[in-house]
């Protein structure tokens, strides 16, 4: 994965080697980016189970074309269930058949996972009480700032069992 990091902007690394569910040696990127006005990204590729579309009451606030091609957008999003609606802003591959958006993709040629949202609200699974809050929230200026950054990126394609240069398992 290659990001140009916007002036301002922190960057935590807490990438580590692991374990897969098969026993062998598995590198996971864990890297935090964290904007001037405090906005968190977090960014994931390594193992990881991909979650699957279902049919939703969703709406996209937010969408822009990710420089790395392959259908990844950087997009907001709410999805109304349970009587509440849950907010997300990150890359996603839209479906093709208008079912909600997932957190995680993937790339041809790889077969790793990748996830790169915006903690918003401070929580992993954000949950706001109307359509009308949701939209606010995921267009406001610092949601809208962190996609603009997310969109900059390019995932490179890597095995599962990729390490960096000078890790050995």
């Amino acid at each position: 994965m290659r990001i140009p990091v916007p002036e301002g902007w922190t960057v935590h690394d807490g990438s580590r080697l692991s374990t897969d569910l098969g026993g062998r040696p598995s590198w996971e990127n864990a890297i935090d980016f964290t904007s001037p006005s405090g906005t968190s990204v977090g960014y994931y590729d390594g193992f990881g189970a991909r979650e699957g579309f279902i049919q939703t009451d969703f709406g996209v606030v937010e969408q822009r074309a990710a420089q790395t091609g392959h259908g990844i957008v950087a997009m907001s999003w709410w999805v109304h269930a349970s009587g509440q609606y849950f907010v997300a802003a990150g890359l996603t591959q839209p479906s093709s058949i208008g079912a909600e958006p997932v957190t995680e993709l993937t790339v041809p040629g790889s077969e790793r996972n990748h996830r790169f949202l915006v903690l918003l609200l401070d929580d992993d699974q954000p949950v706001v009480a109307s359509q009308a809050e949701a939209e606010q929230l995921l267009g406001s200026p610092e949601v809208v700032e962190a996609l603009e950054m997310m969109a900059q990126i390019e995932i490179i394609p890597r095995e599962a069992s990729a390490m960096p240069p000078g890790v050995e398992p």
